[in-house]
């Protein structure tokens, strides 16, 4: 089924892919044996309870792909179409590791052929060379 933003959800191997190209990259990981948690949740804002004593739920940014080598988190987003609420999204993410003195890289591939350089990139990098590629 395709949604507003054109991206066909598909189901395979018993989970729900928000598109082709988020299954892509699931696929090439598997294949290269690159280790991966899938979907993972990120609290940006804690909850909390405004002046009239409503309870505001957690601001979330779910994340694709999160790969873990040597002390480096690598953030892998899928993404056709940016909109600016993941922008800010990622920025506050981005804040929050940086204040918590995490090591990361962020990726946004939108393409197939960027899913490619980056496995690649992070093969290369799981073999002892260092990471030069930042999307």
């Amino acid at each position: 089924m395709t949604n507003k933003y054109r991206n066909k959800k598909i189901e395979a191997y018993g989970i729900k892919f928000d598109s082709t190209r988020e299954k892509y990259m699931y696929d090439c990981l598997t294949e290269a044996n690159i280790p991966f948690v899938f979907q993972k949740k990120y609290v940006i804002l804690e909850g909390f309870r405004n002046r009239f004593g409503k309870k505001v739920r957690d601001a979330t940014a779910i994340v694709d792909f999160v790969i873990e080598v040597n002390g480096v988190t690598y953030i892998i987003d899928v993404k056709g179409l940016f909109l600016p609420i993941a922008k800010l999204k990622y920025k506050m993410l981005e804040k929050q590791l940086f204040d918590n003195g995490e090591e990361y890289v962020m990726y946004f591939p939108k393409n197939k052929t960027m899913i490619k350089d980056i496995v690649e990139e992070l093969k290369r990098y799981l073999n002892g060379d260092t990471i030069l590629l930042s999307v």
